[in-house]
């Protein structure tokens, strides 16, 4: 289910971070075309002042040559000078006219930079948003990576720990038919003894045997139990080193070498109890074995002692 989770939550975050990088590549495209248009204007800005210049300079030096003409004309005529004064006057109203145009194409040009200054700006804005979108894209892809490996090194681990366990039980194994042998001896004792006299140094030998034969019993219920009860253990650490992970609490490097720790720590406990029940229980089922021994002397003698009487 978690990996479940995470692999919908990545592709779930992929489709919207790339829906995010389509729009701002949308974003950008307009931005280019903005900056063409301005690019374009700008030089239909310059041409214009170019030409307004040219035919201020052209008028200027018409206008020019217009008065040396009527002042070489009018130094003799008083008709001269009111010619030059009415060309004053137009010189004055297209220099006036000339003025305007001028400061109007200036306030168009401050308004066209502003409006350049802007689109950078929100072009520079969108190309942090999508350096943002793609660090968040390779660090989701990193841990989802990351998850993945620490999910197969715990697998791995478990898979390791329970072939261990499964080799401890097999080595426990060959103790459960000796408990079963001296379980079936002590049957044919007591069913011996049913058939044929009772002795009273038998019956309280039995007596004593009892609990030795009950303490075996228990013992090698204890043994089972540690080895039931070694999955667990493993499962928990599992659980505790994936969860340490998941909240960054540890690191990929210090993972395996605390899963090595653990196991080890475990299953030397569990070989050392197995040892030990295994050595308490060799010297009981060798004198269990004897006392069988004599038994089936003492059961095969008796037949033969009461044919003869």
């Amino acid at each position: 289910m978690k990996k479940a989770a995470v692999t919908t939550q990545c592709a779930w975050r992929v489709r919207v971070a790339r829906r995010e990088l389509r729009k701002l590549k949308m974003a950008a495209k307009k931005a280019a075309a903005l900056q063409a248009t301005n690019s374009i204007l700008e030089k239909q800005v310059e041409e214009l002042s170019s030409q307004l210049e040219l035919e201020k300079r052209i008028r200027f030096q018409e206008t020019k040559e217009l008065l040396m003409k009527e002042c070489e004309k009018g130094k003799d005529s008083t008709a001269g000078a009111f010619v030059v004064q009415e060309a004053q006057v137009i010189d004055l109203e297209m220099v006036n006219k000339l003025v305007t145009e001028n400061e109007i194409l200036k306030a168009s040009k401050e308004a066209k930079n502003k409006e350049k200054a802007r689109l950078q700006s929100a072009l520079e804005e969108m190309n942090l948003q999508l350096q943002e979108t793609r660090a968040l894209l390779t660090i989701e892809h990193e841990t989802a990576n990351r998850t993945t490996k620490n999910k197969c090194l715990v697998q791995d681990l478990y898979v390791i720990n329970q072939e261990k366990v499964n080799e401890f039980t097999a080595a426990e194994r060959p103790v459960a038919p000796d408990v079963q042998v001296i379980h079936q001896v002590k049957v044919n004792e007591l069913t011996s003894e049913n058939e044929f006299p009772k002795d009273e140094a038998k019956s309280q030998e039995n007596v004593k045997l009892q609990p030795a034969l009950e303490g075996v019993e228990l013992q090698v219920q204890e043994t089972n139990q540690l080895l039931l009860k070694a999955q667990t253990p493993v499962e928990r650490i599992a659980d505790h080193v994936y969860t340490a992970h998941e909240t960054q609490k540890i690191s990929m490097e210090q993972v395996p070498c605390l899963l090595h720790k653990t196991s080890s720590s475990l299953i030397m406990k569990l070989s050392i109890s197995l040892r030990v029940k295994i050595c308490n229980l060799r010297p009981q089922l060798a004198h269990w074995r004897r006392k069988s021994k004599k038994q089936r002397r003492n059961t095969r003698k008796q037949p033969n002692l009461v044919r003869s009487g």
